[in-house]
């Protein structure tokens, strides 16, 4: 059996188990956890830009990540140096318990939606203050992006001329803010630039040395060579990274590093089609859970995570992807 079937079996049995076992509480164990995730990460990041140097001396006890930073108890990251991805402006990024900030962002982001979920709309309460105050310090363009849309999803509800002009003169400015900050519209830029020249881009990766690590591009490219993965295998897709076309045509020192066609170019059309198909019914499945009437909520939020980062595959992640087939009773717990 290949390695990526058994993978992918055992993230399945994961997500199954789970499901059964939690029901609903899974959704709101999770919110709760991510909020002492937040106030943990938040402790230690004021720690780390108010004392700086006694935070080095800290930090420095526990573990390198060999990613510049320390782990400190898997509860928080902190960073020693300064590449430009983890900070801005000067001030660093909060990367909370993972690795990057980016990813901690895409956690927040589902727990935000989870608080909005159980409270049945947007309003203001300690849980989701303490979320999106720990969302804003990540400084990531891909959580802020996300964050953005959720609550402009949640807010428009029936369609009416005085509703939609409130919402327009909400979001817009807004929109236009959130674009116009330097770590969002350079991003964007830089990206697209990149996949303009995509020649040049790979004729660079393919001088890379056998010492040299390999690295993740940026999300923009990922998509434009996963489609061209997918093109090569567009039926039953490469299934693991080493026989894509990529890895065998470009350079082995690469990956793609989002998973919104990656689920496309690995399992192919047909087994990619159906696990969207079980996204999009897991997220109408889990809001009727909620009393909610916005079923498309989760799934738009997982393709726009996705843009950045796998979830597909990711143990927790997949749970939600595969809940609302796995729990028949919407009213279980």
């Amino acid at each position: 059996m290949p390695l990526w079937v058994s993978y992918l079996s055992v993230v399945i049995i994961y997500s199954y188990i789970h499901a059964a076992v939690f029901g609903k509480d899974l959704f709101l164990l999770f919110e709760q956890i991510m909020v002492g995730f937040a106030i943990i990460s938040l402790v230690l990041y004021c720690f780390q830009l108010f004392l700086p140097n006694i935070a080095k001396s800290f930090f420095s006890l526990f573990p390198d990540t060999n990613e510049g930073g320390y782990n400190f108890l898997y509860l928080y990251k902190y960073f020693y140096e300064m590449p430009e991805r983890d900070f801005y402006s000067g001030i660093v990024r909060n990367s909370g318990c993972s690795w990057e900030p980016g990813r901690f962002s895409i956690m927040l982001v589902y727990a935000v939606c989870v608080n909005i979920f159980k409270n049945g709309k947007v309003s203001l309460n300690r849980n989701l203050i303490i979320l999106n105050i720990a969302l804003l310090s990540t400084f990531s363009t891909t959580g802020i992006v996300i964050l953005f849309f959720e609550y402009f999803l949640f807010t428009l509800s029936k369609i009416s001329l005085p509703r939609l002009l409130l919402v327009l003169a909400i979001f817009v400015p807004a929109g236009f803010f959130i674009y116009n900050l330097d770590f969002v519209s350079s991003k964007f830029s830089d990206q697209i630039n990149i996949f303009k020249n995509l020649d040049t881009f790979t004729q660079h990766l393919s001088y890379r040395g056998e010492d040299d690590p390999i690295i993740a591009l940026e999300r923009i490219p990922s998509i434009g060579f996963e489609f061209k993965n997918w093109l090569e295998e567009p039926i039953l897709g490469y299934g693991y990274w080493p026989n894509s076309w990529f890895a065998n045509n470009v350079t082995e020192f690469a990956t793609t590093c989002g998973g919104l066609m990656q689920v496309f170019s690995v399992y192919g059309l047909i087994l990619g089609a159906f696990f969207y198909y079980c996204l999009f019914r897991s997220s109408q499945n889990i809001s009727k859970m909620f009393g909610n009437d916005r079923g498309y909520i989760i799934f738009v939020i997982t393709l726009m995570s996705s843009v950045a980062y796998p979830v597909f595959g990711v143990m927790f992640f997949t749970t939600i992807w595969f809940y609302g087939l796995f729990i028949i009773d919407k009213n279980k717990k």
